[in-house]
């Protein structure tokens, strides 16, 4: 009887051997299936945030697009080329800042130069609003003379209320 109990206390002391390693292996697989799941997580937060930087039709790539077309419709000059930074270590937060500042100062570039144009035109209208005075009837050629006339009878015609033309 005491081969036997040996035995069974044998027995049972690997048991709980062949337990404890179970589960460290269950543990062990445990952490690496975190660990495959916090890789993919962070493979995707990669991949996503490579897809903005390079997606030709992000919000930021848009509103410099539409800036840059806007410019040059003005005149105003988008092939300067950029002075040379010193490279430092960036992480996408700066590159994503730098583009939002890049884009805020095309939209004051380009306010500054709609404000430059509506005084030019302000100026203008002032000039040209301006009355010119009528030169007398003798003075005038037949030409001058055909011209100021059709001039007073088109305003008379707006005057009484009729269209433009007809």
């Amino acid at each position: 009887m005491s081969d036997s109990s040996s035995s069974d206390s044998s027995s049972s002391s690997e048991d709980k051997k062949k337990k404890k390693k179970d589960k460290k292996k269950d543990k062990k697989k445990k952490d690496k299936k975190k660990d495959k799941k916090k890789k993919k997580e962070k493979d995707k937060k990669k991949k996503k945030e490579k897809k903005e930087k390079k997606d030709p039709y992000s919000k930021t790539a848009q509103e410099k697009a539409r800036l840059e077309a806007q410019q040059r419709l003005m005149g105003i000059d988008t092939n300067k080329k950029p002075k040379k930074k010193k490279k430092k270590k960036s992480s996408s937060s700066v590159t994503s800042r730098s583009e939002f500042e890049k884009v805020r100062r095309m939209q004051d570039r380009l306010d500054d130069q709609t404000m430059k144009r509506e005084e030019e035109l302000a100026e203008e209208a002032e000039k040209a609003a301006a009355p010119i005075p009528e030169r007398s009837w003798e003075d005038m050629t037949w030409a001058e003379r055909a011209a100021s006339a059709a001039q007073k009878a088109e305003a008379d015609t707006i005057w009484r209320g009729h269209s433009r033309g007809y």
